[in-house]
C-alpha cells in the first residue's frame, strides 16, 4: 500500500513538470500559466520544506537510507537547476526577454536546484501499529511474521517465519546507516522477537 503510495507520488512529481510545460504553452492566457506555475512552485516548495524537516531531526517515524540510485536523481535535479538558471540568465543578457520571464525562469531553475541540493536517500523503512513497510516491497508486513532481518551493504533481507525471503536490493550502506536501520527497528519492535544481523562492512 505505501508502495503504491509512493508510486503515485513520483508520478504526481513528473506531471508538476508538465505544468511549467502549460505555463509556457498557455503564456498568453495569464491565468492558466499563473495558475500551473504556481501549483508546481507550491508543491516543490513543500518538498524542500518535508527535506528540511527531516534533516532538522523533525520527522521521527522513518528512517532513510542510501540507494544506488541517489546520485542519479541527486546530480538530475542540480544540473536541470542550473541549466535553467543560465538559460534564463542568457535570455535576458543577451536576446532581451523580458524581465519577468527572467526572474520566473531563475525561480523555477532555483528550486529544482536546491532540491537537488536537499535530496534525501531513497531508501526507507517505516514501521507503524506493528506492520513493516520498506521501499520496494508493496506489501506491509506484520511484524509478528518477521522471524530475521539482515542488513548489508547493497541488500536487507527478511526472513519470516516459515523461512521464505523477501530481498531488497541496489543498496549503497554504509556502518552508519547501517545502524541506523537496526536501532530504529530494534526501538519499534513491541515486544516482538526479531533477529536484526547487521552486516554491514
Amino acid at each position: 500500500m505505501n508502495q503504491r503510495k509512493s508510486n503515485i507520488r513520483t508520478i504526481f512529481e513528473v506531471l508538476t513538470y508538465l505544468l511549467i510545460y502549460f505555463s509556457i504553452s498557455f503564456i498568453d492566457n495569464p491565468l492558466i500559466s499563473i495558475f500551473s506555475l504556481g501549483l508546481w512552485v507550491a508543491f516543490w516548495i513543500y518538498n524542500l520544506y518535508k527535506k528540511v524537516q527531516y534533516r532538522n531531526g523533525i520527522k521521527l517515524n522513518i528512517v532513510i537510507f542510501p540507494t544506488l540510485n541517489d546520485d542519479y536523481s541527486k546530480m538530475t535535479s542540480i544540473t536541470l537547476g542550473i541549466m535553467i538558471i543560465a538559460g534564463s540568465l542568457i535570455g535576458y543578457f543577451a536576446f532581451s526577454i523580458l524581465i519577468l520571464y527572467c526572474i520566473i525562469g531563475s525561480t523555477v531553475g532555483i528550486i529544482i536546484f536546491l532540491n537537488g541540493v536537499l535530496d534525501l536517500p531513497k531508501g526507507w523503512i517505516i514501521i507503524e501499529n506493528n506492520l513493516f513497510r520498506i521501499n520496494s516491497i508493496e506489501e506491509e508486513i506484520d511484524l509478528k511474521l518477521l522471524k530475521e532481518i539482515i542488513v548489508k551493504n547493497d541488500q536487507i533481507t527478511l526472513t519470516n517465519q516459515l523461512g521464505e525471503h523477501k530481498n531488497v536490493n541496489l543498496l549503497n550502506l554504509d556502518s552508519a546507516s547501517g545502524e541506523n536501520i537496526k536501532r530504529y527497528i530494534t526501538e519499534r519492535l513491541n515486544h516482538n522477537t526479531i533477529s536484526i544481523i547487521n552486516n554491514v562492512q
